[in-house]
């Protein structure tokens, strides 16, 4: 939307695109994932299996068995950052 109404350029779009998605949130505005989660009474592992469940799983990198491939951080991989 911000590209559409020329607020930012397409490159800083997809950079910030290259940068973001797929990222894991350890951290979000300064608190631990633990921190955040805490008040839900839910465990990290328990949060990850729930993100995986509704992440779409065509636009991420997979393995054979269609599970989604993670770096060390748990992030992912897009498949394709520029749909052009």
């Amino acid at each position: 939307m911000h590209i559409r109404r020329g607020r930012l350029t397409r490159q800083d779009g997809l950079e910030a695109v290259k940068r973001l998605d797929g990222a894991f949130p350890w951290e979000y505005l300064g608190k631990s994932l633990e921190d955040i989660l805490r008040p839900l009474d839910m465990a990290v592992d328990e949060f990850i299996r729930l993100c995986d469940k509704f992440t779409n799983k065509k636009i991420f990198r997979r393995d054979a068995s269609g599970a989604l491939i993670k770096d060390r951080t748990g992030s992912l991989t897009k498949i394709n950052y520029d749909n052009a």
